[in-house]
């Protein structure tokens, strides 16, 4: 960034305990889930160079419903430029995503699905580059 043919015209330089702020649903499961536990990191945004502190609040356990069944939950405040949204992690290991609420839209858990079948691929035999 510093040398004359640099092809780097406009670096982001983040700060420590910066994240993408396109991982944030699946970072988030990896926090301490207690009670009043709060950590505050940097979200950064890539595509708009932009960085936005983030604070996430333990504020209970409590059951969620989902389309999926009833779940016993943590809930988390997700605190940022003003705005609070909420989010319900399962208490078991996996920490799944049940309901986020990003006062816009809710994401509700609708359960588990098999992988899907992976297809043979396709038979070619003709050449590619137009030569038979």
């Amino acid at each position: 960034e510093t040398e004359a043919d640099s092809t780097r015209c406009n670096p982001n330089k983040l700060t420590d305990f910066a994240y993408d702020n396109d991982m944030s649903l699946m970072l988030w499961r990896t926090i301490r889930f207690e009670q009043d536990y709060e950590v505050t990191y940097t979200a950064s945004i890539a595509g708009r160079r932009t960085d936005r502190p983030l604070t996430l609040r333990v504020r209970r356990q409590e059951r969620v419903q989902t389309p999926a069944g009833e779940f016993d939950a943590w809930l988390v405040g997700i605190e940022g430029e003003g705005e609070t949204q909420s989010a319900w992690f399962s208490t078991d290991p996996s920490h799944k995503l049940l309901v986020y609420d990003n006062d816009r839209e809710i994401f509700l858990y609708t359960g588990e699905t098999d992988a899907p079948a992976v297809a043979d691929p396709p038979n070619v035999t003709a050449d590619l580059c137009g030569a038979e």
